[in-house]
């Protein structure tokens, strides 16, 4: 079936009419202009207007565009292939020196840590790898591809990347792409109805359909009877999922705010809820138990996976100990433990897999891959190896080329951590009735429209790290992430606060509305946000400031004794806070969210419990349960979305939430989808995805409660 499509005026791309044969999908496109050169001190930066950078460290960085297709039904996906057709390409006049992309970086035991992900630090001469730039040879090598599957609940998805401009290092000159068809090749299996057979299909179908390239070949891949149509429009059994233990419900029932007067109040909006606890057998109302941790995950997820689409379970909130390092039948809900630097193996700068190794709930929303439930850990003809979540080892199926060929989280889910110590029931019965508070407020709330940011710097140009001095170009000095957050703000209409560091030899020239420090964030957070993000260096039970507190003139580089790393928020700082405005926190920073750093004292505790379930009592938190990753430049919107940078996860679950007004739990899941869509950072990208998670109702949102409160998407200013 022909599809017209409009191309957007600010993008390069144009695309033709969309066919589709029993065994293909044909699109063809035209890139008009040419590409935006802009000469850096890294070398010439290379632009299209509608498309995002791609490069891994130390390669070229060019254009790039990804594609979104739906696939049939009944689609044999290893099948599926791409290939790019009657290209036409252009030599662009001119000379060039194009820029590499940039290194990543994290901050470890008191370091910089820096990292050209899987090359040899020793073939990187000048930020570039010589290995590349020394070819006289076009690069990328193929202009499109690879091309990766996916599913989001009963839909089948393939992801095409685009490499619309080619480079030639050593000839200094540029190809680009002026038209050609894209033909995503495929077999189908046969009929296989059992696949389409979904409750409130609209509900989901509509998160996504706009960003297909051929949405209207809904009907010619997932055809239904009459019958069935009838049953894909039907309510819900149950939309909204809380599992926890009985244990936990029991006491929970005993506290002044009951689990049970959250699950009417739920209703009350208009969600079907059920309450889920461990039994000996799985049914309608029980997961089965288990023994370990590992078994109890599984079986949790395995009970999700046997009912998300044929009940139509939009959000999943769960209340229990997420360690998963430890077992305890009456409270432990674990977090499942992956390994994104594969078993065995060993990175120059972060050590083995095991320091690597990093706790998520993703387990829980991404259900459905090509091998089912084994796909966390499929390598070995799908029998696993016991190390779940390894990159690229759980992703290598035959046509695969190593990319995460599942993408989509199918449900949407949130946590309150509960321990029985720290966390208990009076902790849980406090955000329980902070949650019903706050959607059931009257008056005026304008305080929720606003913005508060703080960001730290993160690495100077000069500066002794793990691998003794590395210099780049610049310094990542923290106001620019601040800026573009207050920036985005301002052009929903929405008021916006920055804090950056002040202090010290090397500061952004540019002024802060407040200078960072622990009293500035407090005192100001007190004043009613919103929002509240920040990017810093980040503990189990703090987030510290760097800055350089002296230079020795002749070296000009920041020593590890010349650097301060102050806290400007931590455990404490939760005490100061007013619970009676709480505000959605996202939390740029290694380990706040990690659940082994428990440690059981009134004083101490990691950052997350302090916020929600202790004396900070915020209305949620997005978090890291591991050390996670940045491009080692300053913040810029696209390059951080297409490389998985740290600070796009608070970004834009921002822009999410007031651009588009998605809930927490739907922002978090657009970020895992479509920010590191280049993978450029390789599995320290994979590491962010994993170990950003949500401790909140994952339904909630600054707006009026129900569940129809999503509108088309405002335009910004």
């Amino acid at each position: 079936m022909p599809t017209a499509r409009k191309v957007q005026s600010s993008s390069a791309l144009v695309r033709g009419e969309i066919t589709t044969t029993d065994d293909s999908i044909v699109l063809p496109i035209e890139i008009t202009g040419l590409p935006e050169v802009k000469a850096s001190a890294e070398g010439d930066q290379i632009a299209l207007p509608g498309f995002f950078p791609s490069g891994a460290p130390g390669e070229p960085e060019l254009p790039a565009y990804r594609f979104k297709f739906l696939l049939p039904c009944d689609v044999d996906r290893e099948s599926v292939m791409v290939t790019l057709e009657d290209a036409v390409w252009e030599d662009v006049p001119g000379e060039f020196d194009v820029a590499p992309a940039p290194p990543v970086g994290t901050f470890m035991e008191g370091k910089t840590v820096i990292s050209w992900g899987s090359k040899d630090p020793a073939s990187i001469v000048d930020g570039r790898d010589v290995a590349v730039y020394g070819e006289d040879a076009l690069f990328p090598p193929r202009p499109v591809g690879p091309i990766t599957t996916s599913r989001y609940r009963q839909w089948n998805l393939a992801y095409v990347m685009l490499y619309p401009v080619a480079y030639n290092p050593v000839q200094k000159g540029l190809s680009q792409l002026r038209s050609g068809t894209v033909r995503i090749h495929f077999s189908r299996k046969g009929p296989n109805e059992e696949k389409c057979i979904a409750r409130n299909v609209d509900t989901f179908w509509n998160r996504f359909a706009s960003d297909l390239e051929n949405p209207t070949h809904r009907e010619d891949f997932y055809s239904m009877s009459d019958a069935r149509k009838a049953f894909a429009s039907s309510p819900p059994v149950a939309d909204y999922v809380i599992i926890t233990t009985s244990h936990i419900q029991s006491l929970s029932e005993a506290s002044d705010t009951k689990l049970s007067d959250f699950v009417t109040h739920k209703e009350n909006l208009g969600y079907a809820v059920r309450v889920v606890t461990e039994g000996v057998a799985a049914d309608d109302h029980h997961y089965m138990s288990g023994f370990s941790a590992q078994s109890r995950t599984e079986n949790i997820r395995t009970w999700l996976e046997d009912r998300v689409v044929s009940w139509g379970i939009e959000y999943v909130l769960l209340i229990g100990e997420p360690d998963p390092s430890s077992f305890s039948p009456d409270v432990s809900l674990p977090m499942l433990l992956c390994y994104p630097l594969s078993a065995g193996g060993s990175d120059p700068v972060i050590g083995t897999y095991l320091d690597a190794a990093t706790c998520t709930d993703l387990y829980y929303a991404e259900l459905f891959g090509a091998l089912g439930s084994v796909d966390w850990d499929c390598e070995l003809l799908g029998m696993g190896d016991g190390y779940p979540g390894e990159y690229p080892d759980d992703f290598e199926l035959p046509s695969y080329q190593g990319i995460p060929e599942d993408t989509e989280p199918d449900v949407s889910v949130g946590r309150i951590p509960y321990d029985g110590q720290w966390l208990n029931e009076w902790a849980l019965s406090s955000t329980l009735s902070r949650w019903i508070a706050y959607e059931t407020a009257e008056g005026q709330q304008s305080w929720r429209s606003k913005v508060l940011v703080a960001s730290a710097i993160l690495n100077f140009a000069l500066e002794e790290t793990q691998g003794g001095v590395v210099e780049r170009p610049c310094s990542v000095l923290g106001d620019q992430f601040a800026q573009a957050l207050k920036d985005l703000a301002l052009s929903y209409d929405m008021d916006a606060f920055v804090l950056w560091e002040t202090e010290g030899y090397m500061v952004p020239t540019a002024l802060p509305d407040a200078p960072l420090t622990e009293d500035s964030i407090v005192d100001q957070w007190n004043t009613h946000y919103g929002f509240v993000a920040w990017c810093g260096h980040g503990w189990c039970d703090s987030v510290v400031r760097k800055w350089w507190e002296a230079s020795t003139p002749e070296d000009g580089v920041c020593q590890t004794e010349e650097l301060r790393l102050p806290a400007f928020f931590d455990v404490s700082s939760t005490w100061s806070l007013d619970d009676s405005h709480p505000s959605f926190v996202f939390a740029s920073s290694c380990l706040t969210g990690r659940p082994s750093c428990i440690v059981y004292d009134t004083e101490t505790c990691n950052l997350v419990d302090a916020l929600l379930g202790g004396f900070g009592r915020q209305l949620g938190v997005v978090a890291a349960t591991q050390d996670i990753w940045c491009r080692v430049e300053p913040f810029e919107e696209n390059a951080a979305r297409c490389s998985g940078d740290q600070r796009a996860y608070p970004y834009f679950c921002v822009q999410r939430m007031i651009g588009f007004d998605d809930r927490i739990g739907e922002a978090l899941d657009w970020c895992r989808t479509n920010v590191n869509v280049g993978m450029n950072m390789g599995w320290r990208a994979w590491m962010n995805r994993l170990a950003f998670n949500l401790y909140a109702d994952p339904s909630a949102s600054h707006l009026v409660q129900g569940p129809d409160i999503n509108e088309p998407p405002h335009e910004p200013d």
